[in-house]
This record gives structure tokens, C-alpha cells and sequence, in this order.
């Protein structure tokens, strides 16, 4: 038996019962459009959320990236935080997790980018977005994972690679290979 709460449906088998003191939701649990996610938010892209995210959308998702972080990544599931450093990619999207680079990810970013400097990736594709999609890269590994390549309709080199909205093209084939071998 359920009942009404304005618009919504309230089930007889769900409750929320949160003490005074606590902060406020911030979200109306009895809403329509209430997942589970929005009290157990998704802090990284995974897997599993990449593919419900496509799902839900009818397509991949498209992000603008928006700074690179290094930081360590905390589980709250572990005893023990490992507290090495990584390298996060953040989206201007808030509803877009971050992004932790593994080597597929820095190397794509790389190229991308046109630059192995990951102070430098988001100021290279500025004004650019990422399609965001499950995928193996043949050159690393065979497992799927979330990867990402220019949104459709982003411009591309003479090559067919994507360009940086901010160009590596004023740089000498020197200083550009300088730059991505060392």
C-alpha cells in the first residue's frame, strides 16, 4: 500500500528516518527520479557507471575537461587509504565523475594533447570535449575500461588525430618531439 506525498509516491517499505541534527538531504528521497546515487555519489568514473550512464543517456557522455589533479585516490571501502599520488582528470559536467589517468588514459591524453606535460592537457584542449565510452585499447590491454576520444564534431589534423584547440603546430618538429620523448 503506498501514499501520496505531493507528487510523489510514498512506499510503505522505505523510510527515511535521519535524526534532527543531521544535515539536510538536499534531495527528495521519495521523488520519482531518486536512485540510489544520490546518497552513495560516484567520486570516479568506472565501469559500471560509464555503462549506466550511456544507458540512461542513449549515448555516451560528453564531458569539457576542466583541471588535472594529482592527489591520492581514497577508497572508503579500504582499512588502510593508500595514499599515493595520481593523476585525476575533472570535468566541468558536476554531474560527471572524475576521471583517474591509468597509463591507456595518460598515453591517450598525450596524444591528444600533444604533450606528455599533464600541467599542460587541459590548456591544450581547451574548448574541446570528450565522448566518454567502455572500451580496450589494442596497444595496452584487452580489458574494457573507460577511455575517451574527441566528441563528434570536434576538428581533426590532416592526419585524421584530433587537434588541440590550443595548436602544437608553432612548435618545431624538434621541440615537439622534445617535449613528448624527453
Amino acid at each position: 500500500m503506498s501514499k501520496k506525498n505531493g507528487n510523489s509516491v510514498v512506499p510503505r517499505d522505505f523510510l527515511v528516518d535521519m535524526p534532527d541534527e543531521a544535515p539536510a538531504l538536499g534531495i527528495d528521497p521519495y521523488s520519482d527520479t531518486f536512485s540510489w546515487r544520490d546518497v552513495l555519489p560516484q567520486n570516479y568514473i568506472n565501469l559500471d557507471w560509464l555503462e549506466e550512464t550511456t544507458e540512461l543517456l542513449g549515448g555516451n557522455p560528453i564531458a569539457t575537461p576542466a583541471r588535472i589533479v594529482v592527489k591520492p585516490v581514497i577508497d572508503p571501502e579500504e582499512r588502510e587509504p593508500d595514499l599515493t599520488a595520481k593523476i585525476v582528470l575533472e570535468f566541468e559536467e558536476s554531474n560527471i565523475p572524475a576521471l583517474v589517468m591509468n597509463r591507456t588514459r595518460c598515453t591517450l591524453m598525450t596524444k591528444l594533447a600533444g604533450t606528455p606535460n599533464p600541467a599542460r592537457w587541459v590548456g591544450n584542449l581547451a574548448g574541446m570535449r570528450l565522448e566518454l565510452y567502455a572500451g580496450a585499447h589494442r596497444d595496452f590491454s584487452t580489458a574494457m575500461q573507460p577511455l575517451f576520444r574527441p566528441a563528434p564534431g570536434q576538428g581533426q589534423n590532416g592526419n585524421g588525430h584530433p587537434r588541440p584547440a590550443s595548436p602544437t603546430a608553432d612548435m618545431s618538429e624538434e621541440d615537439l618531439n622534445k617535449e613528448l620523448f624527453g
